[in-house]
């Protein structure tokens, strides 16, 4: 059967939209909307052309107790680290571009100067491969300047994942990685068989602790995102995966949003416990991160979105993202495209989940 152009037009600007937002993709494969695309995927390679060449910048996490450094790489112009340490671009080459690189995309190191704990892998074996060359470039430049020894990160030997999905797991096979212990929560293991991944080489089931230096790490399992969330805090700051997200939670998983208002509700209890007063998201404001992260109410805001949506799903499906940042405790200036896409997508799974319509209804 023969496309029109017009129709084909059409097809392509919405599969554009689409994949320019929030994609959870388990380790396994691509997602359903990737797969569908398949017979568009030459004009889509070309429209991707220009996110083969990814941004990547390296700082030191200010105003945190204890050392955290951040490889922050894509995000939205405008909202990048500043001041980085290290800074590079990227080109993607055979490696197809993950669509969350438009949120930012954020691997942290947990250091004492000498070593460093990981805490997930960025979305590529590539990108995590230049991290860690970043990372080994400022340990050759603060070992050759006394004065700035206090930015040496060290080497990675432990790699801690936040939870399944790609984004957080895909750069495992990077080859710097090979010697470094993997620790995850205990049903990470089993979504990183299904994908004949590299197994962990550790779990645990409610919590861990790793020492670093002078500081414990503690390791926390959430359940708010996924059911194997992985929360690492040490002193003021909780590393959170997507537990909490800048600048709304995608609902990888609409039929049990209730749950996940009420496991997430747990987490910031919980977290709180932990004498914790900032909190480090995967994805969001690169600047922000770099400067010190977010308050605990990032999660409430969370939890003020999710609430909403489940709440009265209509009326807040009929505002976009900006128009209900007030309702969360944002500013219409926090949201970004990729996260008003975001929105809109959770907008889809809920309604199907609630049998209100598919696709645009």
């Amino acid at each position: 059967m023969r496309l029109e152009v017009s129709v084909v037009f059409v097809a392509l600007i919405s599969l554009s939209a689409a994949c320019s937002r929030h994609v959870r993709r388990e380790v396994q494969g691509p997602g359903p909307s990737l797969r569908l695309s398949a017979r568009f995927v030459p004009i889509i390679k070309r429209q991707n052309q220009g996110k083969q060449n990814v941004n990547m910048f390296l700082n030191r996490v200010q105003n945190t107790s204890a050392p955290l450094f951040a490889c922050y790489l894509g995000g939205e112009s405008g909202r990048e680290p500043q001041n980085a340490l290290q800074s590079t671009t990227v080109n993607l080459g055979n490696e197809e571009p993950d669509p969350n690189n438009d949120l930012g995309v954020t691997s942290y190191f947990l250091t004492d100067g000498k070593q460093a704990i990981m805490f997930d892998t960025l979305t590529s074996p590539k990108l995590a491969s230049a991290c860690l060359q970043m990372v080994q470039n400022n340990n050759n430049q603060a070992g050759n300047n006394q004065s700035n020894d206090q930015d040496s990160i060290g080497n990675v030997q432990q790699v801690v994942l936040s939870h399944k999905h790609q984004d957080h797991t895909a750069g495992l096979p990077a080859p710097e990685l090979n010697q470094a212990k993997v620790i995850t929560q205990e049903n990470t293991r089993q979504a990183l068989a299904q994908a004949k991944s590299r197994p962990p080489d550790e779990t645990y089931a409610e919590s861990a602790t790793l020492s670093l230096g002078g500081n414990n790490v503690n390791l926390l399992h959430f359940v708010g995102h996924t059911n194997d969330g992985t929360g690492a805090c040490v002193g003021d700051v909780c590393l959170m995966g997507d537990e909490c997200e800048d600048n709304v939670p995608f609902i990888a998983e609409p039929e049990r949003i209730q749950s996940q208002i009420q496991n997430l509700g747990k987490t910031i209890q919980t977290v709180q416990s932990q004498g914790v007063d900032k909190v480090c998201p995967a994805h969001g404001n690169g600047n922000t991160i770099a400067g010190g992260c977010f308050s605990l109410a990032l999660c409430q805001s969370n939890m003020q979105y999710l609430q909403i949506m489940a709440s009265n799903l209509q009326a807040a499906c009929g505002q976009s993202l900006q128009q209900l940042a007030p309702q969360i405790g944002r500013q219409p200036g926090d949201i970004t495209q990729a996260y008003a896409g975001v929105h809109e997508e959770n907008c889809r799974s809920l309604k199907q989940a609630q049998g209100q319509g598919r696709g645009g209804d």
